[in-house]
C-alpha cells in the first residue's frame, strides 16, 4: 500500500505546483488602468518590507537574478508602482521607493495571500509535531532540488 501512494504523493505535488504556476501567471487588477502579475506584486513587496534595499540585495532576497529585478522595476516604474532613487553620499547605487499607487498593489497582493493562505493556516495548526516536521522536512527538499537545478 506504501508503494502506491508514493507515486501518487509526488504525482499531486507536481500538480500543485503547475497549477501554482498557472495562478502565478494571472495578473491582478490594482485599479482600472493597472495590472501587475504576482511576479511584479513580489518585488514591490520586497521594496515595501526592505527599505533601502538596491537592486542586488533585492536579488537575494527574492531568489533571482539582478537583471531580473531591472527588467521588473522598469516595467514598475512605467506604471507608476515604483520609483528610483539615489542616496545623496552614494551617487552610485540605485534604490528604490514605492509610490503610492505602488503601496495599493502591494495591498491587494497582501489581500489575496491572506484570502488564500487562511485555509492553509488552520490545517497547518491542527497538525500533530511529526506530521509538521514530515511536511516540512519534503519541502525543504522540494527547495534544495530547485536550487540546485537553477544553479
Amino acid at each position: 500500500m506504501q508503494d502506491r501512494k508514493m507515486p501518487l504523493l509526488i504525482e499531486k505535488f507536481h500538480k500543485s505546483v503547475n497549477m501554482l504556476n498557472k495562478k502565478m501567471r494571472i495578473s491582478l487588477d490594482i485599479d482600472a488602468d493597472t495590472r501587475v502579475c504576482h511576479s511584479e506584486a513580489h518585488l514591490l513587496e520586497a521594496v515595501r518590507v526592505n527599505e533601502g534595499a538596491n537592486a542586488t540585495e533585492l536579488a537575494k532576497i527574492l531568489g533571482i537574478t539582478n537583471g531580473a529585478v531591472w527588467q521588473s522595476a522598469k516595467k514598475l516604474a512605467q506604471k507608476h508602482l515604483l520609483e528610483k532613487y539615489k542616496h545623496p553620499d552614494n551617487r552610485k547605487e540605485v534604490y528604490f521607493c514605492l509610490t503610492a499607487l505602488g503601496e495599493k498593489a502591494c495591498a491587494v497582493h497582501n489581500h489575496l495571500h491572506v484570502e488564500t493562505s487562511a485555509q492553509l493556516h488552520e490545517y497547518v495548526m491542527q497538525l500533530d509535531k511529526n506530521s509538521s516536521d514530515a511536511i516540512d522536512a519534503f519541502l525543504e527538499v522540494v527547495m534544495q532540488q530547485i536550487h540546485k537545478e537553477m544553479k
